[in-house]
């Protein structure tokens, strides 16, 4: 990534709902990332290696730049999704 992109990422790192690795977090949520959502929107060039948009319009994050790890309740899964 370069420098721009990487000042970019730091920024918006800041800002995710549901971070792996924290007390609390189920193992099932795992399969329910945004980046494996049907309505995760993967934004272009390099900054979309990480990042989309949500695209749910029963979710808080919807129109919002979202981290591929983060999730919501109202995850839906795509059909190539994983689980």
């Amino acid at each position: 990534m370069t420098d721009k992109f990487s000042t970019i990422h730091d920024r918006w790192i800041l800002d995710i709902h549901s971070k792996t690795g924290v007390p609390g977090y189920k193992d099932e949520w795992y399969w329910q990332q945004c980046a494996d959502c049907r309505h995760w929107l993967r934004l272009a060039g390099p900054t979309g290696d990480d990042w989309g948009v949500c695209a749910n319009p029963r979710s808080a994050f919807d129109g919002r730049v979202r981290f591929e790890h983060d999730r919501c309740e109202f995850f839906e899964s795509r059909a190539d999704s994983p689980e």
